[in-house]
């Protein structure tokens, strides 16, 4: 149904069955099923001026001027096309000089023609709108779908240059402390490049993948970071869960970041993944960092999660829940995806 009343390949069967339907009775008496017209020559040339003048609306006045917002002289001429073709139609019968010829000059005459004129131009118009406004609509969201895609794909590729900035960083960092560390240090790194050249650039990839992924992350900080102590914890399958490439990596490097201390302390992050009705759970927690009293930073966040959060919200509008807080001395990220 929705192929025939917007698809261009039913256009002329749409306006055979259109015309059809209007003229029913008037068809019908050529076959003897009603009652015959009189007049068939000044039938036939009324039908022709209701075919020009429904024609001409449709496929010029309404591009020329009312979709362009000249409403004001749209209905003018419409107006017009109306009161031309009820003065052509008369003025045949006034010529051809026939008993009801007066009465299709008299005032009520002239209405009831214009009535069924102005019926029939507004059905045409009105179908001819709805399929404007329907093309409209898809326009739109086309243009919305590009957009979203474009702007997610803007978001994950700002996510590679501020990762291997941090890794870069960590090298550095290691290279002072532990220069015979940096080999291996730069050989994790390949193989995290690897998977950000080729399956990050894929719309989404397996769960395990993603997991696998931060668990390299993870082992390449450790490397540096002797206090550092790491635990995920998987629930659920999670195999043939489909997700998109680095949606958690802010978070771990977020943890990373917040979690180093000035002491000697053990420094902790906690992932866990669960998988259960159609539902992804993700927690991540981490002990909070403090230099002299203080924060590592003024505030937990930062470009990493500023991007992930419009990124979530672009890939699951209205389908995830993201909650960040301060529990027991450790800041703790929980990620809802629904209906995976």
């Amino acid at each position: 149904m929705h192929n025939f009343i917007y698809g261009r390949s039913f256009w002329p069967l749409r306006h055979l069955l259109f015309w059809s339907v209007t003229y029913l009775d008037e068809f019908l008496s050529f076959f003897g099923v009603t009652e015959a017209i009189e007049y068939k020559w000044i039938f036939a040339i009324g039908f022709l001026l209701d075919v020009a003048m429904v024609y001409f609306n449709l496929y010029y006045l309404i591009p020329k001027f009312y979709q362009k917002e000249k409403f004001l002289t749209y209905f003018l001429l419409t107006g017009l096309s109306v009161v031309l073709n009820i003065l052509i139609l008369d003025g045949l019968y006034f010529w051809n000089d026939i008993d009801c010829g007066e009465c299709a000059l008299t005032f009520w005459g002239a209405f009831t023609d214009a009535l069924f004129t102005a019926g029939l131009l507004g059905i045409a118009l009105a179908i001819k709108i709805s399929k404007i406004n329907h093309l409209s609509h898809q326009r739109l969201i086309e243009l919305q779908k590009i957009q979203h895609e474009t702007e997610l794909n803007y978001l994950k590729k700002q996510a590679n240059p501020h990762f291997l900035f941090n890794v870069l960083n960590s090298i550095y960092v290691l290279s002072r402390e532990s220069p015979k560390a940096v080999p291996d240090v730069i050989l994790k790194l390949s193989d995290l490049m690897r998977y950000q050249t080729y399956d990050a650039t894929k719309e989404t990839v397996r769960l395990n993948q993603e997991i696998s992924f931060i668990q390299q992350y993870l082992d390449l900080e450790k490397m540096r970071r002797e206090n550092l102590v790491t635990d995920i914890v998987l629930e659920g399958d999670m195999n043939n869960i489909a997700v998109p490439p680095l949606l958690f990596l802010p978070f771990v490097e977020n943890a990373c970041k917040h979690s180093q201390l000035a002491t000697e302390e053990q420094e902790e992050i906690q992932i866990k993944w669960l998988h259960q009705d159609k539902e992804l759970i993700f927690v991540i927690e981490n002990t909070i960092g403090r230099r002299d009293g203080h924060l590592n930073d003024s505030e937990y966040g930062g470009f990493g999660l500023e991007n992930i959060q419009k990124r979530i919200q672009l890939l699951y509008p209205d389908k995830h829940d993201l909650q960040f807080e301060e529990v027991g001395g450790k800041y703790k990220v929980k990620l809802v995806l629904e209906d995976l």
